[in-house]
């Protein structure tokens, strides 16, 4: 049997596209509230950790764990949203502040990212992964603005001293 028919004779365990590009796998998942909580505190602390280089490094090992083998459909969503969020946070502080884009978020590099692993996400045009970009980031950049604000902090009037009062 030829690759290509194994492939196909196996596609209800695997998603292969067309059966002519790199198998794709739909890999279990949680919500999305919980994954946009856990890609903001995975990009928080990598950016803590290491700065935007240390997201980069992050990025690139979410990636290469998502395509091990087979594409993992979610797990590589996740990626594209976690590689979005960190290029939107180039885009409005780093590039104020230094004047230019890191050279893996140039805008061009970045594009060229997306499109490769838009496809392997299963996204059928780069307009539905923009949107689906757009649509996640903003629910991340929530989680983010929560994790980074500072504690809520109630004055309460003290009570008088009961015993001076007795």
């Amino acid at each position: 049997m030829s690759r290509r028919l194994f492939g196909c004779a196996i596609a209800g365990a695997l998603m292969l596209a067309g059966c002519a590009t790199e198998p794709v796998i739909v890999d279990s998942h949680a919500d999305v509230t919980t994954r946009m909580a856990n890609i903001a505190s995975r990009f928080e602390q990598a950016r803590h950790e290491g700065g935007m280089a240390g997201a980069v490094a992050d990025i690139e090992k979410c990636y290469a764990t998502a395509t091990l083998l087979v594409a993992k459909v979610f797990e590589l969503r996740d990626c594209l949203v976690l590689d979005y969020v960190a290029y939107r946070t180039d885009f409005t502080i780093g590039r104020r502040l230094f004047g230019g884009p890191l050279p893996y978020f140039e805008d061009q590099v970045a594009a060229m990212r997306w499109v490769k692993y838009g496809k392997l996400a299963q996204f059928d045009s780069p307009g539905r992964l923009a949107e689906y970009l757009r649509n996640t980031n903003a629910l991340v950049q929530a989680d983010l603005a929560q994790m980074n604000a500072a504690p809520i902090v109630i004055h309460q009037p003290t009570a008088p001293h009961l015993a001076s009062h007795l």
